[in-house]
């Protein structure tokens, strides 16, 4: 009780407190006309105050069919642009530098401010609602930590939080057996309300569990994020761990952007904060059921906005609202460099492969694996097996992925490697499915 006292003390005077007991009561209507609102005033801001926009907005009105005529911007965009896209007030914003975690080889810098902060506080506690944690339940995080990788550990000001908060972290950028049998250890032992986890530590988790058939005991809820929540990944999780799971997805230099809920399993996006487009190579918005590449306009972040920024993600579109945006997805595919191809040049999701290596080949007795799919069609799989292997084992698994892959690719060079480990990347992600293309 102490511990959610000081802690909304801190946000009752920091601010997000006031935005997340307004935003609660909201219904869908009002999450719409507030994004209108909030749309109007963004383009106001970017005619008047950065000046990467002042030749470019017709008109400070939102309309989707004006809006839709803003040019794309991504990475190189900005990186190029930077000051041009730098509002000239953002001093008086309290601005701070933020970076992407660079899972793509090339670390973004972006500018962000306290308004923003307050409203992604005020988001994340209200996802974190959707899925079954109020302020001081218990809870562990699954998560990353580069301090921890170097050696430095967390900050006075991070532990103070952490303790705050009534969290319980531990760092899984590297997962031994050792180390998933503690967390099992720990989970048994204190019962938390909610884990929150890495989409591939929750998976690694439970497929340790489920094979070793150790019980976890547990009541709460489990919130994957920072990855691909994929069906027979989340089937494994809720066999291992006994529970509901939800899915939440965001980035560093955007924020959180879209969460499940107990009403439903589509991930909704908290539209004053967020306009987000689904487009196809054409940049026409899909239909419903359908995937493309995701794009995402920052509606509380005056410092630098980020507008029609594409985020390097494909997901599928579960329903849009009357501005046009995406209110909610069906799920995130990962990646947009995982889409592979078939010899017609045809669209082939990543979740096939994962689907096939993790369920319909399970005697397949594989640790790790990973798809690359190279700029002439041709594969490349990466398999971690964790046991002793003979050649009947190699040929028998070689002749099922060579079968696999021509069942939607066509027949293309397919080579096969044991390795001993497939690294994380920078964000401590694994990257299932590679596509060069």
């Amino acid at each position: 009780m102490l511990r959610k006292i000081v802690w909304d003390t801190f946000l009752r005077v920091e601010g997000s407190y006031q935005i997340l007991k307004r935003i609660k009561k909201m219904n869908f209507k009002e999450m719409e006309d507030l994004q209108e609102k909030n749309l109007n005033q963004m383009l106001g801001h970017l005619k008047s105050d950065i000046p990467y926009y002042k030749k470019i907005i017709e008109r400070e009105v939102f309309s989707y069919e004006v809006f839709s005529r803003l040019p794309i911007i991504d990475k190189k965009t900005i990186q190029q642009n930077f000051d041009a896209m730098t509002s000239r007030d953002a001093e008086r914003r309290h601005p701070y530098v933020n970076f992407t975690g660079g899972s793509t080889g090339e670390p973004l810098k972006v500018i962000q401010d306290k308004e923003h902060a307050r409203w992604g506080r005020a988001v994340k506690s209200l996802y974190d609602h959707w899925s079954g944690l109020e302020p001081g339940d218990k809870q562990l995080r699954l998560w990353g930590s580069e301090r921890d990788v170097l050696g430095i550990g967390a900050s006075h000001k991070q532990r103070l939080v952490r303790w705050l908060k009534n969290e319980k972290w531990v760092n899984t950028f590297v997962l031994t057996d050792i180390l998933i049998k503690d967390i099992i250890d720990w989970i048994n032992e204190n019962n938390p309300v909610q884990i929150t986890s890495y989409v591939d530590t929750a998976y690694e988790v439970a497929k340790f569990a489920n094979k070793e058939e150790i019980k976890i005991n547990f009541d709460g809820t489990l919130l994957t994020s920072a990855g691909t929540l994929f069906p027979q990944m989340e089937e494994e999780i809720k066999q291992a761990f006994g529970c509901r799971v939800f899915n939440r997805y965001g980035s560093r230099e955007i924020g959180d952007i879209a969460c499940s809920g107990y009403e439903s399993d589509a991930l909704k996006v908290f539209d004053p904060v967020h306009f987000v487009e689904v487009l196809d190579e054409n940049l026409n918005p899909v239909g419903v059921g359908e995937f493309g590449d995701i794009y995402i306009t920052t509606l509380k972040n005056y410092s630098m906005p980020l507008v029609r920024y594409k985020i390097g993600d494909v997901g599928v579109v579960h329903g849009y609202n009357k501005n046009g945006g995406v209110s909610s997805f069906s799920s995130i595919e990962g990646r947009s460099t995982s889409v592979l191809y078939d010899k017609n040049k045809n669209k082939v999701l990543p979740a096939y492969f994962i689907h096939m290596f993790g369920v319909v080949e399970r005697d397949f007795d594989v640790d790790k694996f990973q798809v690359i799919q190279h700029v002439d069609l041709s594969f490349s799989i990466n398999i971690v097996k964790k046991d002793d292997f003979d050649g009947e084992w190699y040929c028998k698994v070689s002749e099922s992925i060579r079968k696999i892959v021509s069942l939607v690719i066509g027949e293309v060079d397919v080579k096969i490697n044991l390795v001993e480990d497939i690294p994380k990347n920078s964000s401590g992600k694994y990257q299932y499915v590679v596509s060069e293309c």
